[in-house]
């Protein structure tokens, strides 16, 4: 009897307890995550963590069938979901960026500098040929450094202010003289 007790509570304990956060290199690419056990279940992998040196983006998207949607927790708060899906069915395998060309549920997410633990819980679960949901498979996110370099045109608007500034100053001072 005790070792069914002592086996009961060690199960309980294992089906608790929550998966070690994996460590995510940023500007690596798409890493997959995975999820079994339907809607508000969240990665196997237990989160992600990483360091922002600087701004970046977080773009997670369904891979596989059509259909996934995801609340995407950064450090353990929702910052929004996935787009809303307008297609059941299609199938582009492993391969986040045909996903993101065919439409499949996507988002963007602008982070500040500063450490970081994300994770996804699934939100809408695809269907299969059935019109059953498949309650578990995997999807793809990824985190870019977002360069701090102006655009040419915003260059463009400084120094023509600045040229309009020297001119107003150099205007001011032959008037005075």
């Amino acid at each position: 009897m005790k070792k069914i007790m002592i086996s009961a509570l060690m199960a309980l304990g294992f089906a608790f307890s929550a998966a070690a956060q994996q460590t995510y290199v940023v500007d690596s690419g798409f890493e997959r995550f995975s999820w079994d056990g339907g809607v508000g279940t969240t990665s196997e992998q237990g989160g992600f963590s990483f360091t922002l040196a600087t701004a970046g983006e977080l773009t997670v998207t369904d891979a596989f069938f059509f259909g996934d949607r995801f609340d995407i927790l950064v450090n353990t708060l929702s910052v929004g979901q996935t787009s809303v899906v307008t297609n059941q069915g299609s199938n582009v395998g492993a391969d986040p960026v045909a996903a993101i060309a065919a439409g499949f549920s996507n988002a963007t997410i602008a982070l500040a500098a500063g450490a970081y633990v994300v994770d996804f819980a699934l939100f809408q679960d695809a269907l299969d040929t059935s019109g059953n949901p498949f309650s578990s498979g995997a999807a793809f996110f990824k985190v870019d450094s977002v360069s701090a370099v102006p655009e040419p045109a915003t260059w463009l608007m400084m120094i023509l202010g600045f040229a309009f500034t020297g001119l107003a100053l150099r205007r001011r001072k032959l008037k005075t003289a």
